[in-house]
């Protein structure tokens, strides 16, 4: 019996060495590329653990721990995913951001074909690990409107109102209306971005929007003069949500115009490559690095917001010594010049002691951008206004531009630099008469301008020769001398400023009953039937009142709603505009702003 039982007793001992010499398996040491991470820190000897790939990649491992390492069972190494054809679609090509296959993470960008607009908001396709995303996009042929707010003679071809690129329209004028070239008949095309080559207009007037899924604000009229602004806002559910505005340009089409779209706010899934994330709700994720990793923003946890549909940041963990986002410089902003220099760019007027900064163990070294040399207001000229929009500060190589009043004539350069602290030699601003308006005369000097004391000899024209010629002088910026064309009968109809006369029989030679029209948004003194030529003087004529112009500033500075409609007051008429709200118990709802001949008259919020 003692035999056998030191016999078993042996066997025991051995099983028992054997087994403290079994070690576990590391789940660190599990370093293959794009899979995730394994759930335990360590394996017992014996255990098969099953690999998985990341989001996006195909692919597996099955591995076994022995003796304290993994031998693999299976081993299909993590690929991108492939998608299909994007699709193509109609009028339009696509091509690759990058790489030359349709795998995960590519991105594939929608281009329209010569005469076509795209339609859709979204111009593009990105593969993800559920196929590709978005809808193919579509592209519509770009077309020309025509809209005519005046009286013409004829429209080839006519009835037709919606034309497509390249396509053409020729107008006819009527007697009462002209184009700015004074042509007859002038033919406009159709243009590959959906505007006329020239307006097809006799006035830069622009036709009232329409913004679907939009509010206006202010009241609404027919049409526009150019210049005339208009602000809306998309209705709640559509972006941009800040409000938009608009304005009429010379070719009577709205510009800055924005259409509202219904919101789009789902993100895609996020991974953090060397972190773990932790999303907070839909639109919030908080994230943190592993060891050895901090996030790019420098601190140990950070976070990344959804916003229409994109996250605001992607999530980046990048290695202790490495540096990340650049630190912020007052006046001034950084450029990356390569992964351990940063470059220093400060605003105007304002400079740096050194040109870049340095990573040092992981930081960035402490930007600064300093106050420079400067030139101080540009200098005064007499007659002229300066056409470049005021700075705040005016630092070596800062220009402005001049212009003179009419009828002064500039001489020198228009444009001034700052050099050093100083500005250039200005230019000056002398008067010059410019050409005479009145008709039936013929000039011996014919120009646009003519110098001070300069003399110009004219002749009378047919039938209002009776007395053949005459001279005029220029006498600082004016015409002295008589006007002396005239006939047996009468003189030419009386000129008037910003106006036209027309005869009452086109076919007289030498009319003696006229009337009078203003141009757009003048207003005649007097509006007369007819005005006469009697034993040969005319009737005294009209004149044509000024509008008044309504701007942005002009209701800021008289504490007014400034998401008000703004543009042209004609003479004698008069509109209401709403106050700041925390004015209106001290001074009412609103104020009547009058136009009288070119001078507004505008009662403010106080």
């Amino acid at each position: 019996m003692n035999v056998p039982a030191k016999l078993l007793g042996f066997v025991v001992w051995l099983l028992c060495l054997n087994c403290g010499q079994c070690e576990d398996c590391l789940g660190t040491d599990i370093n293959y590329e794009n899979v995730e991470p394994v759930l335990e820190w360590s394996y017992p000897d014996g255990i098969t653990v099953r690999v998985t790939c990341q989001t996006g990649y195909t692919g597996m491992y099955r591995l076994r721990c022995e003796d304290g390492k993994w031998s693999e069972n299976i081993a299909r190494p993590c690929a991108k995913k492939r998608c299909s054809h994007p699709g193509e679609a109609a009028n339009a090509d696509f091509k690759l951001l990058d790489g030359t296959e349709y795998v995960f993470g590519t991105t594939v960008v929608y281009t329209c074909k010569k005469g076509y607009k795209m339609k859709s908001r979204i111009n593009h396709r990105t593969c993800r690990s559920q196929g590709w995303d978005n809808a193919i996009p579509v592209c519509e042929a770009v077309t020309c409107e025509l809209t005519l707010n005046y009286e013409v003679k004829r429209v080839v071809p006519e009835g037709k109102t919606i034309f497509r690129a390249g396509e053409r329209l020729t107008i006819t004028r009527t007697e009462k209306t002209w184009f700015r070239s004074k042509e007859t008949i002038k033919t406009f095309a159709c243009q590959d971005d959906g505007t006329w080559d020239s307006n097809p207009g006799c006035e830069g007037m622009c036709a009232r929007p329409d913004i679907p899924n939009a509010k206006i604000i202010g009241v609404l009229r027919q049409s526009y003069s150019t210049n005339s602004t208009i602000r809306y806002k998309c209705n709640p559910g559509f972006e941009p949500e800040e409000t938009v505005q608009i304005t009429c340009d010379h070719q009577a089409q709205w510009t800055g115009l924005q259409q509202c779209t219904a919101k789009q706010e789902v993100c895609p899934d996020v991974h953090v490559k060397n972190g773990f994330s932790q999303p907070l709700n839909k639109t919030v994720i908080f994230y943190a690095c592993n060891k050895g990793y901090k996030p790019f923003n420098g601190e140990w946890w950070s976070s990344v917001t959804c916003v229409k549909g994109s996250w605001s940041d992607v999530p980046l963990c990048i290695r202790k010594e490495e540096c990340g986002a650049f630190p912020s410089v007052q006046n001034g902003k950084l450029k990356l010049k390569d992964q351990e220099t940063a470059e220093i760019d400060c605003d105007p007027g304002f400079i740096s002691s050194t040109p870049s900064i340095k990573c040092n163990n992981g930081t960035w070294e402490t930007p600064t951008c300093n106050e420079g040399v400067r030139c101080g207001i540009p200098p005064y000229v007499d007659n002229s206004v300066i056409i470049s929009k005021p700075e705040v500060v005016y630092i070596h190589g800062s220009s402005v531009t001049y212009t003179c009043r009419s009828p002064f004539v500039m001489i020198g350069k228009s444009t001034v630099f700052c050099s050093n602290g100083k500005w250039e030699e200005t230019p000056t601003c002398e008067a010059r008469c410019l050409r005479p308006l009145e008709n039936y005369m013929s000039l011996a000097n014919d120009k646009d301008t003519y110098q001070d004391k300069e003399i110009l000899n004219y002749q009378c024209l047919k039938p209002y020769d009776k007395i053949p010629e005459g001279e005029w002088i220029c006498d600082n910026g004016k015409w002295t001398g008589d006007f002396v064309c005239t006939s047996d009968i009468c003189p030419p109809p009386p000129y008037i400023e910003n106006g036209s006369h027309f005869s009452r029989n086109p076919d007289d030679k030498m009319p003696t009953e006229v009337y009078y029209e203003c141009q757009a948004y003048y207003v005649l003194s007097e509006r007369k039937q007819y005005y006469r030529c009697e034993n040969g003087r005319w009737r005294t004529p009209p004149k044509c009142l000024k509008p008044c112009q309504i701007t942005q500033d002009i209701l800021e500075a008289h504490n007014m709603r400034p998401d008000q409609q703004t543009g042209y007051i004609k003479h004698g008429d008069y509109v209401d505009y709403y106050c700041q709200h925390r004015l209106i118990v001290r001074t009412g709802h609103y104020k009547k702003a009058t136009c009288s001949d070119g001078k507004l008259e505008i009662e403010s919020c106080e």
